[in-house]
């Protein structure tokens, strides 16, 4: 049953919910019948021509660019990663779209390689962090997006509790049952209704997406 629930980012193709489907390129095909992001996610630069699927986020009938990002768990040099992402950086800004951000273990260098290039839309996916790292994200006026890892966190359930509504979205990330007990759990933290919170990820939606999802 279709609800209208507004997911930022997942990985099901058969999610019902109003979502953006985030596109692992190299790995799947732009998929017709969605509104999507795209990019080439850190753990698979390795396995595809990242610059020939970077190259397709140019002209690629996308809402987002990403997820793409830092992460300093894996063995790839850091140089080769903050490289690729900085080119989604700048296709991010030259076509003024959203990006996606997927960073483990490299929130620091994160966020001044966003600072440097000067983008204006970021939005944190599946944040786990520091409640000084989420300060300093909604100080940048970018966007910190909790799903079922985040809620997993004792940490950032309390940065839940206190960062401003004006300044989150909700995921169900690779979770296949939906996004509605995210916004189950997020309404009960901040003792709210879900037709509040629903309301609220509604606007912030509208603002960064121009109505257009």
């Amino acid at each position: 049953m279709a609800t209208d629930l507004f997911d930022i980012h997942t990985h099901n193709p058969n999610s019902e919910d109003r979502n953006i489907y985030s596109v692992r390129l190299g790995f799947e095909p732009f998929p017709t019948d969605k509104i999507c992001s795209a990019g080439v996610h850190p753990w698979d630069i390795e396995k595809v021509d990242y610059q020939q699927q970077i190259s397709t986020l140019n002209s690629a009938n996308i809402l987002a660019i990403g997820e793409c990002g830092l992460d300093y768990s894996i063995g790839l040099d850091k140089e080769i990663q903050k490289s690729i992402f900085e080119e989604h950086i700048e296709i991010s800004k030259k076509r003024n779209l959203p990006i996606i951000i997927h960073s483990v273990k490299s929130l620091s260098d994160t966020i001044s390689l966003l600072k440097k290039r000067v983008i204006n839309t970021a939005i944190f996916h599946s944040f786990i962090g520091s409640a000084e790292q989420a300060e300093e994200i909604i100080r940048q006026g970018w966007y910190l997006s909790f799903g079922p890892r985040s809620l997993q966190s004792s940490r950032c359930r309390e940065i839940i509790k206190s960062t401003p509504l004006s300044s989150i979205f909700l995921e169900s990330d690779e979770c296949q049952e939906g996004v509605l007990a995210v916004y189950d759990e997020v309404a009960m933290l901040r003792n709210i209704t879900l037709e509040e919170l629903k309301q609220q990820i509604n606007q912030n939606c509208i603002k960064v997406f121009e109505s257009k999802i």
